[in-house]
């Protein structure tokens, strides 16, 4: 006895819908197939199976012209064009994978990683786009690690606010960094911090002297 066929109409495999069996060409049973995109193809039932064939072919040209955006994408962030997009990659790769790195201490050795899917540049290129002019490539949690659900393009001031070393001081229920409060008041950094720190204040007391508090 042969071997029986494994019955195969109306399952789907990928994007095809089996409709019935396809005369025998060969030892093996091929199966007349109807694919999402409309076109139809006949497929060996194996192949089918296995998930080696999963569309009329659509899926394989999408393929193709993708990685040829892909190539052009790639080369126009490595050899010109928004390269800033490109170096942004390479830089967080680096400062998290690359002990020699000189900001290794701060992310590597911290334990701060790349996700597996940006260990490649175009998926990451996929998950971020462009960087705008302005933007450079920051965490949301500036203790979490690089990933799509933990990154965005943001600016320096929001990057400096996030920074996990600031200072945060809290006057009236409004929760600021040291350096906005500064900005606010129209006096320095440093004054903030003389006063926490030489003179033990803190809250309004630190912010606006004494005897503003």
């Amino acid at each position: 006895m042969g071997t029986p066929v494994v019955e195969m109409v109306g399952k789907r495999f990928g994007r095809l819908i089996v409709l019935s069996m396809a005369a025998k060409k060969s030892s093996s049973t091929h199966w007349n197939c109807l694919c999402d995109c409309g076109g139809k193809s006949t497929s060996a039932g194996y192949a089918l199976r296995s998930g080696v064939t999963q569309s009329c072919g659509c899926l394989r040209k999408e393929r193709a012209a993708a990685g040829v955006r892909a190539s052009k994408t790639i080369h126009g962030c490595t050899a010109g064009g928004n390269n800033k997009t490109y170096r942004a990659w390479v830089n967080m790769i680096t400062r998290c994978q690359n002990p020699r790195s000189t900001q290794y201490a701060w992310y590597g050795a911290r334990g701060i990683t790349v996700c597996d899917r940006w260990q490649k540049f175009l998926p990451f290129f996929e998950d971020m786009g462009e960087s705008a002019p302005g933007m450079t490539l920051d965490r949301i949690d500036s203790n979490g690690n690089y990933c799509p659900e933990n990154c965005r393009w943001a600016t320096m001031n929001v990057q400096a606010v996030n920074k996990r070393n600031n200072v945060w001081i809290e006057i009236d229920g409004e929760k600021l960094t040291q350096s906005q409060w500064a900005k606010r008041v129209g006096c320095k950094d440093q004054e903030i911090s003389t006063r926490r720190l030489r003179d033990g204040l803190s809250g309004a007391e630190a912010v606006y002297g004494k005897q503003s508090a």
